[in-house]
C-alpha cells in the first residue's frame, strides 16, 4: 500500500469511530506535511511511496527539520503523536509490522497548569444573565451545566434531549470517539434545564422531542459552537472578569474546584472523560489549595524546629 492510500484508510476510520471534523482535519494537516516531506527527499509523490518502507531516520529527519523551521516542541510533540496513531492503526491492520514513530526521541515539553476561574468569578459568570434578556433561562442552563459537568462546547451543541436523565438527575455525554459517560446532574443545573423547558414547550412546542437538540435558538435552530463560544464571552465581560473568557476555561475551572474540594483525580478524569489519568494530573498542580494541604500533612518542617 502506497502512502496516500493509508493516509485515506487512516483518516476514513477516524471518521467512521465519531472523531470530530476538527480532529481528522488535524490529522490531515501534519500527515500532508510528513507526505510533503517525504516525497521531497525521496523524488517521489507519495503514491509511489510504499508506507512499508518509512523507518525510524526518516521520522527523526522530519522531527529535526520541524524545529530547524522553528515549531515549537509542543507542535512537535503533536505532529508525532498523529504519526504513532497513524502507524499504530498500519500494524493493527496488518499493513505495517512495526510503528517506526515509537522509537523518535522528542524535546520534552513543559506542562503549565492549565488557567481556571475562581469560585467567585464562576458565580460571577453564571450570574451574569438577567431575565431581561430573550435567550435568559436558556444560557443560564447552558453555563450552569458546562460548569457543573466540565462538559466540552461540542458536548453541549451535540446533545439531545433525551441525554438530560432529569428523573435520574444525570446527563449522558457523548464524548471523543463516539463514547459515552453518564455524569450527575447538579440540582441547579436540573432546575435551571427544567424551566428552560418549560419556556421552550410554551414557545416553541413542536421543538420539545426526545431526538430534539437539547439547546436552540430563539427560532428554534441548532446552536452552534460560535455561538456558544461568543456568550460566553460576552458574559465574561459583563462579570468584569479580567481572563479571556472561553468555554474550555470553565471545564478547566470545575475540574480545579473538585480537586480543591477533595474530589479523587480519577473521578475527575471520569467527569471530563479523559482517558489517560496522567492528563487530568495537572489539574493537581493547578490547585494551591491541593499543594498547601499536602504541605500542612507531609512537610516535617514544624516538628523539626520544636
Amino acid at each position: 500500500m502506497n502512502l496516500k492510500e493509508a493516509i485515506c484508510l487512516f483518516l476514513s476510520d477516524l471518521k467512521r469511530k465519531g472523531y470530530s471534523s476538527k480532529t481528522v482535519k488535524a490529522y490531515e494537516f501534519d500527515l500532508g506535511k510528513l507526505s510533503d516531506f517525504l516525497s521531497g527527499q525521496s523524488n517521489m509523490p507519495d503514491t509511489a511511496i510504499p508506507v512499508s518502507s518509512i523507518n525510524t531516520n526518516d521520522l527523526r529527519r522530519w522531527a529535526d527539520l520541524c524545529l530547524d523551521n522553528n515549531n515549537t516542541p509542543r507542535t512537535l510533540s503533536r505532529k508525532m503523536a498523529t504519526c504513532k496513531s497513524f502507524f499504530r492503526f498500519l500494524v493493527i491492520e496488518s499493513i505495517v509490522e512495526i510503528n517506526p514513530a515509537d522509537r523518535v526521541s522528542l524535546p520534552k515539553t513543559p506542562k503549565k497548569p492549565p488557567s481556571a476561574l475562581s469560585q467567585d468569578e464562576i458565580r460571577q459568570l453564571i450570574n451574569a444573565p438577567v431575565p431581561e434578556e430573550r435567550d435568559y433561562l436558556r444560557n443560564k442552563a447552558i453555563l450552569l451545566l458546562m460548569y457543573s459537568a466540565g462538559l466540552r462546547v461540542s458536548e453541549i451543541v451535540s446533545m439531545k434531549m433525551e441525554q438530560l436523565l432529569l428523573e435520574r438527575q444525570a446527563v449522558r455525554v457523548r464524548g471523543k470517539g463516539a463514547k459515552d459517560r453518564i455524569l450527575p446532574l447538579a440540582d441547579s443545573s436540573r432546575k435551571a434545564i427544567i424551566d428552560y423547558f418549560l419556556e421552550r414547550e410554551k414557545k416553541l412546542p413542536n421543538s420539545i422531542d426526545p431526538k430534539a437538540p437539547a439547546f436552540i435558538t430563539s427560532k428554534g435552530e441548532p446552536l452552534t459552537v460560535r455561538m456558544i463560544q461568543y456568550m460566553v464571552y460576552k458574559y465574561g465581560k459583563t462579570a468584569a472578569i479580567p481572563l479571556h473568557v472561553h468555554p474550555h476555561l470553565i471545564r478547566h475551572s470545575i475540574a480545579t474546584h473538585l480537586i480543591e474540594e477533595g474530589c479523587s483525580v480519577e473521578a475527575v478524569r471520569q467527569t471530563l472523560g479523559h482517558e489517560d489519568l496522567a492528563t487530568t494530573s495537572i489539574y493537581l498542580k493547578a490547585s494551591s489549595k491541593f499543594l498547601k494541604d499536602e504541605h500542612q500533612k507531609y512537610n516535617p518542617s514544624d516538628k523539626l524546629s520544636e
